[in-house]
């Protein structure tokens, strides 16, 4: 069978590149070839062209899982030859080779051509240096193979030889693992003869784990690879198994366990590239930047160039605050090969001053369409990116200048730079061409720009004078403070429509911007009176007339025309002690007692005006009390302030304290140190600063409001 002597596999493959080589020297050249900026290939242009060539089909094949196509890159013979050549055994029989050898045949035609982790599923192979034999009949390849997987690739060296059928593999060598084929299958053999059976029945095992984890399935993986008897495989394939239970802790949220695992990976095979890459992620997570650094540092050194450890190690220059030398191992990571994760990593240690730089590395990722929502989503909505997020806008228009989140984003930037004309312009013809389910969004956000441009008439004659389109065009124009602008809209809109709420609701608005309260108080009470029970508009209706009728100090006479309701007194009570107007404030509480003398906001304003009257002890009383019965969840956190205020300047430091230390719920740091410093007790009032600022988001922030409202 495939054991048979023939010419092809008589070849001296010891003089082969590399064989003999010492583990120093190994290294090396692995560095010299995949390094940044390898030096130059030892093999002729046109021997590298032919190989190139021979790749680039077996990757088509391998792509396509064509499995007759790909296998026929492989001497199978050659390869027992190699392996048999390097460690004879006397003990293997000749049926056994060829059931060995057949075996082996048979294995990779099922098991390395399943879907979704075949792993000659490449969709290209670059070249890195080719050495060859003195007679340029063997070849020594160092390649990357690029997937489907942006930023992700395997790095091998591939033994050939030249045959009538071209160049043939006849070994190889997966740099990221350390294991070269020949001798894992060496291992298989020997484990034949000394154990009657191969170790390769344990095989389908970790091969089911390794799909699940490509799927991510992390459980079903991990349950795999934690039982049944898996030790007969070769020390390789353990560490490997180690490798793979670690990633699945990693993914499953127990960065610890994984920690473990990796460790003993390493223990068990030290040159395991992947593996340091796999613990550098796995240190990341834990927030151990320095050691994954290290680890990062440590797998680069080893294998050369590479977008992903290279965005890693960017990552933990960023956290170790070490920008400088971040932004280069971003812009290294960029020459690689362009990925979305070094693009936005590259965005948050330069932008906006490289806004130009961060477009041009844009313009070269493999699948524009694909990173550029993410990218833009990231910049822009979650960052606030504008120059960078325009810079890749104008980028991403010379890709695909009709996408209609390309107009979306040009829109709103357009918005953001005040020139709401060309936001207009650019979503009208984009509402047509936008997805059923985000038309509304767009319909909304043309509109929104039509009314900042001063053309929210136009707008809503283009919509028909639809209902939608003017209550959303009239909020815009009230957001915009704008009450020519929505009275002219409100005209637009009176057709037909005298009846509607809302009409006279935006009358009353459009009049009350204008300060015109005598007439927006009349609008409101036509649409007051219309409006039926159920009306969402029922609530602005009667506060627009209590604010507009106290606009005109006449503000006690709408709380008993609009009935005296709780609703009512509450609203127009806060607009009277927010004007700090204690004589009206006074009428209103003596009124709303006669027909609601169990109401609890009465309690609440009591301490209001007793506050507006500086009867401190009275304020605190009162807004103590208030706090004791009122609903947690619908208490301002100025009520507790100004209830720990006013029991200070009553010198009331036990009610004072009380009430912080009950807060709205927890107790409350920040009055704390206010009741401390009150008191003059330092040691108590840095204590409740430190707890104060460790309990804060932001201690900036928190910071400034201990140096200054303390001031008072």
């Amino acid at each position: 069978m495939l054991v048979s002597c023939s010419k092809e596999s008589s070849i001296d493959f010891n003089q082969a590149p590399a064989e003999g080589e010492s583990s120093q020297e190994r290294a090396e050249s692995i560095r010299e070839a995949f390094k940044e900026a390898p030096t130059d290939n030892p093999a002729s242009e046109a021997i590298t062209r032919d190989i190139q060539r021979t790749f680039t089909a077996m990757a088509k094949a391998g792509h396509s899982y064509d499995v007759d196509a790909t296998l026929n890159f492989i001497d199978f013979e050659s390869l027992f030859q190699v392996m048999n050549t390097a460690s004879p055994n006397a003990k293997l029989s000749e049926k056994q080779q060829n059931g060995f050898v057949d075996g082996i045949h048979k294995g990779a035609r099922t098991r390395w051509f399943q879907k979704d982790q075949g792993i000659f599923d490449w969709i290209e192979v670059k070249i890195m240096r080719v050495e060859t034999s003195e007679d340029d009949n063997l070849a020594l390849v160092y390649a990357r193979h690029f997937t489907t997987e942006q930023g992700a690739d395997t790095k091998a060296r591939w033994w050939l030889h030249h045959t009538d059928q071209g160049w043939r593999i006849y070994d190889w060598e997966y740099l990221d693992t350390s294991i070269r084929m020949s001798r894992l299958l060496l291992a298989g053999r020997d484990a034949l003869v000394e154990k009657g059976s191969s170790w390769t029945k344990s095989l389908p095992a970790l091969q089911s784990a390794r799909k699940e984890l490509l799927n991510g399935n992390f459980q079903q993986a991990l349950d795999i690879l934690t039982t049944g008897n898996q030790a007969e495989l070769p020390l390789e394939l353990r560490a490997v198994r180690l490798e793979y239970i670690a990633i699945c802790y990693r993914s499953l949220g127990k960065p610890a366990n994984a920690l473990q695992s990796i460790e003993s990976a390493l223990r068990l095979k030290p040159d395991f590239p992947d593996a340091v890459y796999t613990r550098a992620r796995i240190q990341f997570d834990l927030e151990n930047y320095e050691a994954a650094r290290a680890d990062f540092e440590q797998y680069l050194h080893t294998l050369g160039s590479d977008a992903d450890a290279l965005t890693g190690l960017a990552d933990c220059l960023t956290w170790l605050d070490k920008n400088d030398e971040a932004k280069e191992a971003y812009r290294a990571s960029l020459r690689d090969q362009p990925t979305y994760d070094a693009l936005l990593g590259l965005a948050y240690v330069t932008a906006p001053t490289d806004a130009d730089e961060l477009a041009g590395w844009f313009s070269k990722l493999s699948d524009p369409d694909v990173n550029y929502d993410m990218i833009i989503v990231e910049l822009y909505d979650n960052q606030g990116m504008l120059e960078v997020s325009e810079a890749i806008n104008e980028a991403y228009r010379k890709v695909s200048p009709d996408d209609t989140d390309l107009a979306w984003y040009t829109a709103r930037i357009a918005l953001d730079h005040d020139d709401p004309k060309k936001a207009a312009a650019t979503l009208k013809p984009a509402i047509e061409r936008a997805p059923d389910d985000e038309t509304q969004a767009f319909q909304e956000l043309y509109w929104m720009a039509m009314a900042r441009a001063g053309e929210s008439t136009t707008a809503l004659r283009e919509a028909g004078r639809s209902q939608e389109a003017f209550e959303y065009l009239a909020d815009e124009c009230h957001d915009n403070w704008d009450g020519e602008a929505l009275d002219a809209l409100c005209e637009e809109f009176r057709e037909g429509n005298e009846e509607q709420t809302v009409l006279h609701f935006y009358l009353a608005e459009a009049d009350f911007i204008r300060e015109d309260y005598l007439h927006a108080e009349g609008h409101f009470r036509v649409g007051y009176k219309l409006a039926k029970a159920g009306d969402p508009l029922y609530p602005g209706l009667v506060h627009g007339l209590l604010d507009s009728m106290n606009s005109l100090d006449r503000g006690n006479e709408g709380y008993v025309e609009v009935g005296k309701t709780k609703d009512a007194f509450a609203y127009l009570a806060g607009l009277l002690f927010n004007a700090e107007n204690s004589e009206s404030l006074q009428a209103l509480i003596e009124a709303h007692a006669e027909v609601h003398a169990d109401d609890l906001e009465l309690v609440h304003y009591r301490g209001e005006l007793a506050w507006l009257t500086k009867d401190w002890k009275q304020a605190a009383k009162e807004l103590s009390a208030y706090l004791a019965k009122g609903e947690i969840e619908e208490i301002s956190w100025w009520v507790l302030d100004r209830c720990v205020r006013a029991a200070i300047r009553a010198q009331d430091y036990e009610l004072a304290e009380s009430e912080a230390k009950k807060g709205l719920g927890d107790p409350d740091n920040y009055l704390l140190i206010v009741v401390s410093v009150a008191k003059d007790s330092p040691a108590a009032a840095m204590q409740a600063v430190d707890t104060y600022l460790a309990a804060s988001e932001d201690p900036e922030d928190a910071g400034w409001w201990v140096t200054h409202r303390s001031e008072e």
